[in-house]
């Protein structure tokens, strides 16, 4: 093998080498656009997401607002009926203490005339413990003077 054949040989096998190479390149090229593609997909997708979040953050800033104006609402309604309770109790109250010294009086009067006839009673009992004392005595020397008496007859 001559000069001119060795290179001849490593030509063809540079050559092939560079084709090999071609055919990788090629293969790379496609691999890159297919990645290109796929990158430009997940752009796609991250830029809906993204439009899809920054939609939901509006959503919860809607209703947080809201959340926010109910809770007020939630808190002054709260406070009147706090208030109307409040005015209910002082209300009956009132009308408890009015219809209890209503009762106290009543109970008190009605305690001075069963006091009263009590007494009354009591006084018409010892009368007449009195008056049955009496007519026993009377009785006790009726019995005695006729006693007597009978007992002069019989003598």
């Amino acid at each position: 093998m001559d000069d001119s054949e060795k290179i001849l040989k490593m030509l063809e096998q540079m050559k092939s080498d560079i084709d090999e190479i071609k055919t990788d390149v090629t293969y790379i090229k496609v691999g890159q656009k297919e990645h290109g593609q796929f990158l430009d997909s997940l752009k796609h997708s991250s830029e809906v997401n993204k439009a899809e979040i920054d939609n939901l953050s509006i959503e919860v800033a809607k209703t947080s607002g809201s959340v926010k104006s109910i809770e007020t609402e939630i808190n002054k309604l709260d406070e009147k009926l706090t208030d109307k309770i409040d005015k209910i109790d002082e209300k009956l109250t009132d009308k408890i203490n009015k219809i209890d010294e209503k009762l106290t009086d009543k109970i008190n009067k009605i305690d001075e005339k069963l006091t009263d006839k009590i007494d009354k009673i009591d006084t018409k009992i010892d009368d007449l413990a009195n008056d049955l004392n009496t007519i026993d005595q009377v009785t006790e020397k009726n019995l005695y003077d006729i006693t007597k008496l009978k007992l002069k007859i019989i003598k």
